[in-house]
């Protein structure tokens, strides 16, 4: 006897669509930058029409700002740790977990990111908000440390944070001139280790 399957619900229809146009502009990221890729292109290769992008979005911009939206909320969202150390520690472990998950998204908003270093770039104005608040933050997670007395009382608060900003970005840049999308974790992994010896109180 034939079965039918359930139809999909119309917020079922939209999430997966959702994915697959994230998914199909991170491909086309990674294969041409994201100046070059088009909302057409991503359409067709998402399995839709060229205009999908348009009618879901808008523009390729606003796609590309709302992924950039999800990897921002994955990294600051969660503050339910107990100590300023631990929320620092979580942060590296969700980034960890991400890059497993979705390398080919995480490296897709890297390479868009450091595209935005050209002026006049669309999404300059959202990374220079993205690491203000990315640097707010680990500010604060490091001043709650040393007040809870799970960060080392020498550190240098100012000094810390931009260097862990300094190492992300230059992290980042080696993984995206690297084919192996499965180098991140273990990049990552050893810069959490370096930064906790450091951040640590003995």
């Amino acid at each position: 006897m034939k079965t039918t399957a359930p139809r999909r619900t119309q917020q079922q229809r939209s999430a997966e669509s959702a994915e697959r146009l994230r998914q199909a502009l991170a491909e086309l990221v990674i294969e041409q930058g994201y100046e070059r890729t088009t909302a057409a292109e991503i359409g067709l290769r998402a399995g839709y029409s060229r205009a999908m992008v348009r009618e879901r979005y808008e523009s390729k911009d606003q796609l590309l700002g709302a992924l950039h939206r999800d990897y921002e909320a994955l990294l600051l969202g969660r503050n339910d740790e107990e100590s300023g150390l631990a929320r620092i520690l979580g942060a590296f472990d969700r980034l960890h977990q991400f890059s497993l998950e979705k390398p080919i998204l995480l490296k897709a908003i890297l390479i868009a990111s450091f595209e935005a270093a050209a002026g006049g770039h669309v999404m300059r104005p959202v990374v220079d908000r993205w690491l203000a608040a990315l640097g707010a933050q680990l500010q604060q997670w490091i001043r709650e440390g040393l007040d809870d007395g799970t960060v080392s009382a020498g550190i240098d608060v100012e000094a810390e944070v931009e260097q862990l900003l300094i190492e992300a970005i230059g992290i980042s840049y080696r993984w995206i001139q690297d084919p192996d999308l499965d180098s991140m974790p273990r990049r990552l992994t050893a810069w959490r280790d370096r930064s906790i010896g450091r951040l640590r109180r003995s």
